[in-house]
């Protein structure tokens, strides 16, 4: 098969300096109130749009954690409810990954492991069809950030959607579609560099 990444999306980068404070935040656990705004926890998300290849930076909140308000860059996809009669043959995911530390004063090598899943998608489409959890009021969320990797579904006919993951109140996401990818095979796995 084609590679399911385009050149374009190889050559997107994110700045070792971001991936360490994104770190540093993933460690933290002070409390916040729940997420609200334009977009946060929209339970009527539009449906994706169908592309040509997969983007590893497709989903705003991947490397910026609970980001929900739309990207800057119009050419990034924007994730969306799986759209209606679509039949999906695959699953993608893109996952930040670091390699082993360089030569003294060189910076740590970053690669987006992107790993095809297939089998029953079945569990998949429905943890994908859940809405997003509307906060209620006064609801306290610990300030965790979670690194969501991209996701993306691969159209029988060709091409593939980026999805979203359903939200709870504090905008985490569901833990079902985590198990639902767990319970597939990983049929392809790919490593390549985040390039500035």
């Amino acid at each position: 098969m084609t590679s399911m990444t385009s050149d374009h999306g190889r050559r997107r980068g994110l700045g070792f300096a971001t991936l360490a404070v994104l770190a540093g935040l993933l460690a933290s656990g002070c409390a916040q109130n729940a997420p609200d705004g334009p977009g946060a926890n929209a339970p009527d998300r539009p449906e994706a749009q169908l592309h040509e290849a997969i983007d590893c930076q497709s989903e705003p909140s991947s490397l910026l954690p609970n980001a929900e308000e739309p990207t800057a860059d119009p050419s990034i996809p924007v994730p969306g409810r799986v759209p209606e009669g679509f039949e999906a043959t695959a699953a993608v995911r893109c996952s930040v990954e670091f390699g082993e530390p360089g030569e003294a004063g060189d910076e740590m090598e970053v690669f987006w492991l992107v790993e095809r899943f297939e089998g029953d998608l079945g569990p998949l489409l429905e943890a994908l069809a859940v809405a997003d959890d509307v906060p209620p009021e006064g609801l306290m969320c610990t300030a965790d950030m979670e690194m969501v990797p991209p996701l993306w579904l691969e159209a029988r006919s060709g091409g593939f959607v980026p999805v979203h993951y359903p939200r709870d109140g504090c905008g985490k996401t569901k833990p079902a579609v985590h198990d639902a990818l767990d319970g597939l095979q990983v049929t392809m796995v790919e490593r390549l560099p985040v390039v500035e």
